[in-house]
């Protein structure tokens, strides 16, 4: 187990899948979300940060006529 409170906290399901599956998840979530909102700009590759754990990032997008 990477994170000591992994269980209890249940905050980052994807690390019980190996680095590039979790990516690879990622990705597709994001692919998902701009098909769902019918955005049709490509997905950039993703650029993993150094560390699985100890990081806080929120991001909140939003989707206007497509884009």
């Amino acid at each position: 187990m990477i994170c000591s409170v992994q269980e209890t906290c249940g905050g980052c399901p994807l690390l019980d899948l190996d680095r590039s599956a979790e990516l690879e998840s990622k990705r597709r979530i994001v692919e998902e979300a701009f098909r769902a909102h019918h955005v049709s700009q490509p997905i950039p590759p993703l650029i993993a940060g150094p560390s699985r754990v100890a990081y806080r990032n929120r991001v909140r997008m939003a989707v206007v006529r497509g884009q």
